[in-house]
């Protein structure tokens, strides 16, 4: 009827349940942290340096993922945000 295949289909609904669930409590978790890490050092730490903070506490994650979650996080910042001349 929607055009995609019965074992797509059973494919994408178990994965859901799983993966996404999961993600989402995550990120929650790591957005708390790097609120934190923020108010506590005033801004001053870069994704880079984020991310070696979330390691050594256990989150192995990605600084582009630090990127994502900090830009969602910090609206008004000049570093998280687009640059405009």
């Amino acid at each position: 009827m929607i055009g995609v295949s019965r074992s797509g289909y059973y494919k994408w609904l178990n994965r859901k349940d799983k993966s996404s669930i999961f993600k989402d409590k995550e990120n929650e978790e790591i957005k708390q942290v790097l609120l934190d890490v923020h108010k506590n050092y005033r801004g001053t730490y870069g994704r880079k340096r984020l991310r070696l903070y979330l390691n050594k506490l256990g989150y192995h994650i990605n600084h582009k993922r630090v990127y994502r979650l900090m830009k969602e996080l910090i609206k008004d910042s000049s570093y998280y945000s687009k640059k405009s001349i």
